[in-house]
């Protein structure tokens, strides 16, 4: 089996376009689990914060 060395070369090159778009959406996909973990942090601090004000805000009326 003779494979001319262009064509390999070209073969090689499509495989690392492949995994590089690969990485890249793997990469996104991270960055949006991050984003995402990031709000619901944020909305739990939220959520704290607001209910210590409701119970020290409560008393005093």
């Amino acid at each position: 089996m003779i494979i001319h060395f262009e064509t390999f070369l070209v073969y090689t090159n499509v495989q690392k376009k492949e995994k590089s778009a690969k990485a890249d959406i793997n990469i996104n996909q991270k960055i949006l689990v991050n984003k995402k973990e990031d709000h619901q942090a944020f909305q739990k601090k939220q959520k704290r914060l607001y209910s210590h004000y409701e119970r020290t805000h409560q008393k005093k009326r």
